[in-house]
């Protein structure tokens, strides 16, 4: 589900966590961007020896085989900025062609959209978690469940109206997620044709 309302504190701690992990990386990175680079050439040689050079992609291809949680971190945290930018920026274009504010925007188009919480919804609830209430009743409880109910609705409700504007923005992502290769050796045990578009590794545990 789409986090609405991320904390840039925490964004910036995991983007600093992970650009120290990965610092080569996100250097090299930086450097090709600096110099508008990025396209093959001489901007992606990162070591040279006498002739021979190696390029960023093979470190990093290496680097994916010992770990690829470092890369992970980085597409997460990258993807998680990803969505506060397109909020952000659709939620300032719809308010503009309005012509009002994002926050009244956000309170004809939320708040006065989200669902209500209903009794029943409070009663199933405390009933669901009755053991996690520690032997308080629903009406003790009932201020803190209709408020956290409410949340969800009103977090429902955003999402909802972002979505909406996605798909009237055409917006597409093509921000990659990190990838590694798996090597299936030809005596492992397989099942179908070999040049299927999805292939599936199973690891088990036999001890």
């Amino acid at each position: 589900m789409l986090r609405l309302e991320p904390s840039f504190l925490i964004l910036l701690g995991t983007l600093a966590l992970v650009m120290a992990c990965a610092n080569a990386s996100s250097d090299v990175e930086g450097q090709q961007s600096d110099r508008g680079g990025g396209g093959g050439g001489d901007d992606d040689v990162v070591v040279r020896i006498g002739e021979q050079v190696i390029t960023l992609e093979e470190i990093d291809a290496k680097a994916k085989e010992t770990s690829l949680q470092p890369y992970q971190a980085l597409y997460d945290a990258r993807r998680q900025a990803v969505e506060q930018i397109i909020s952000d920026r659709l939620l300032d274009q719809e308010a503009e062609a309005k012509g009002i504010t994002r926050t009244e925007l956000l309170d004809q188009e939320v708040n006065q959209k989200a669902v209500p919480v209903t009794d029943a919804e409070v009663q199933a609830f405390f009933d669901q978690n009755q053991n996690r209430m520690g032997g308080r009743t629903v009406e003790q409880m009932d201020a803190q469940i209709r408020g956290y109910l409410s949340s969800q609705n009103l977090g429902q409700a955003q999402f909802d109206l972002l979505e909406r504007l996605k798909t009237k923005a055409n917006v597409k992502i093509t921000l990659e997620p990190p990838r590694a290769d798996v090597i299936v050796a030809a005596n492992d045990p397989v099942l179908g044709p070999a040049g299927a578009a999805v292939t599936i590794v199973e690891y088990s545990d036999f001890q």
